[in-house]
This record gives structure tokens, C-alpha cells and sequence, in this order.
């Protein structure tokens, strides 16, 4: 069977691994949802997934309690949605562990490293291909010869400078911090941190995110109060597709599906069953 898409991001809410259950996981919409999944994989389909909380907890019917708390709370019940999902597919033998660099499998309550941030990054906007063929030399000594390619791309165009490019090292395995992968979206949507009026500073670039409309209130403080997890990479990665350009030219998902890395009418389709709510 003929697909006319190569790559999909998938939103699974947290309301419908409950089931009729209603709460918690209700095991045979997880098998019917993951058999789904496993059935799109099987022809070649690339498959994100971003999964919900709602059958846990939600932060909004949290009553009087402190709104940072309350979210703190969502989020560890999305984090527990992924490990739920996650788990299913390694036994449908989908997930072979973090090897994939979008920390599948138990992974996902772990930090992620600057490296698989990085694939992460290059593979949410459509540039993996780009990444996987360049011909430009990688400037740091640290990185190991099966992602140089990645690292060269990402320096090349400007996503990331290292850790330290006088040192030549770039922080491979490293874990990534909240602030590093949100400047890597900030450059990915044409933003700034260099030059006389620099768009961003390292010290506010939460603050500017949300004056941008890339975060919300929400995120800033979730993000600046919590540890940073791949699950948490996987939540901004969705969102960012809705991010407006620095030029005005359109969102990031509006460039990907103007490029042919989305397919509109899947995007539409997906995005529509997408029922969690922002923090």
C-alpha cells in the first residue's frame, strides 16, 4: 500500500487511553491505539507521538490550589501517559530503547542529552535529510563520527554554537537544559541572539518566548521550576508548529507543509483529535 506521507505527528489524549473506564488506562483501547500505530509504522511511516494527561489529572479543576503545583502535576501525568504508551510499543517490538534519539521506551522520564535534543530538533523542522548530507566538517572534537553530521548541519546554519567553540566541544552527551532546546526553536523560527538588537537574551529567553507567543505563561513556569525531561521535549516540539516566523511569513507548520516534509491534509486530520490543553 501506497502512502502519501512519510512522517506524522500523532496526538493520543489522555481521556481516550481511559477508555470506558474513564480515568487511569483502559487496556484494550491502549492495544486497539497502539495496533493503529504499529500499523502505520509497518508502511513506512515516521511517527511522532504526543500524549495527553487528562485520565490523570487536570490542572485547570485543580480547585485552590497553587496554579505551579497544579502543573507540575499535569505534567507528571503526561510523563506517566508516555511510559504507558511507550511501553506497549516495545512489546509490539517498535522501540528498541533511546538509540532513536526521541528518548522511546522507559527513557522518556530521563533528561534528554544535547545530542538527541538536537535530532530531535532537526527532525520536528523537516531537516534530518538536509543534516544526514552535509558535506561541512564538524568543528568539535567531542562528537562522536555517527551524529557528526547532525552536529556540522546544525553549526552550519546557526541552531546551535557548542558549549564551548573555543575548547571545540560541544557538550555530546550532556544533558540539554529547558533553556538550551527553547533557544533552539527561538533560531529554528529566524530569532536571534547575536548582533546589535538581538531578539533574545540567554538570561530571557523564556520571558521573550512568551512575549512571542512561543510559550505561554503556563510553560515559562513549569519549565523554570521543574526538571527538564523528554517528555517535555516531545510537548514543545508539538506546540512550536503553531509558532509564527520572525519574517511574519507564516507558522512553522505552514513552512514544513510549504516544503513537503507535512502532508496538509494529514496535519489537518491529526491536529484535530488533539484534545490536551496548554498549560
Amino acid at each position: 500500500m501506497a502512502t502519501r506521507y512519510k512522517r506524522i505527528l500523532l496526538k493520543v489524549s489522555g481521556e481516550a487511553l481511559a477508555g470506558a473506564r474513564g480515568a487511569g488506562f483502559d487496556d484494550e483501547t491502549m492495544r486497539a491505539i497502539c495496533g493503529g500505530i504499529k500499523q502505520a509504522h509497518e508502511l513506512g511511516v515516521q511517527i511522532g507521538i504526543v500524549v495527553g494527561g487528562g485520565n490523570f489529572w487536570r490542572g485547570r479543576s485543580s480547585g485552590a490550589m497553587e496554579r505551579t503545583c497544579a502543573d507540575k502535576i499535569g505534567m507528571l501525568a503526561t510523563v506517566m501517559n508516555c511510559l504507558a504508551l511507550a511501553d506497549a510499543l516495545r512489546i509490539m517490538g517498535l522501540f528498541q530503547g533511546s538509540g532513536t534519539g526521541y528518548g522511546s521506551g522507559y527513557d522518556l522520564e530521563q533528561g534528554p542529552t544535547r545530542i538527541q535534543g538536537l535530532i530531535m530538533f532537526l527532525r520536528l523542522i523537516g531537516e534530518e535529510k538536509d543534516a544526514l548530507s552535509t558535506t561541512a566538517a564538524c568543528p568539535f572534537t567531542d562528537v562522536p563520527a555517527w551524529c557528526q553530521s547532525y552536529v556540522a548541519y546544525a553549526y552550519e546554519k546557526g541552531y546551535t554554537k557548542g558549549m564551548d567553540e573555543v575548547a571545540k566541544r560541544f557538550g555530546t552527551n550532556d544533558t540539554m537544559t529547558a533553556k538550551q532546546y527553547v533557544t533552539f526553536l527561538l533560531r529554528a523560527l529566524g530569532y536571534s541572539e547575536s548582533g546589535e538588537n538581538p531578539d533574545f537574551t540567554w538570561d530571557n529567553v523564556f520571558q521573550r518566548s512568551v512575549e512571542l507567543g512561543i510559550l505561554t505563561e503556563g510553560e515559562r513556569q513549569a519549565l523554570e521550576s521543574g526538571t527538564f525531561l523528554r517528555a517535555h521535549v516531545v510537548y514543545l516540539s508539538y506546540f512550536a508548529l503553531d509558532a509564527v516566523q520572525k519574517d511574519g511569513s507564516g507558522t512553522l507548520q505552514e513552512r514544513l507543509v510549504a516544503a513537503g516534509v507535512m502532508d496538509q491534509a494529514v496535519v489537518i486530520t491529526v491536529r484535530a483529535g488533539v484534545k490536551v490543553s496548554r498549560l
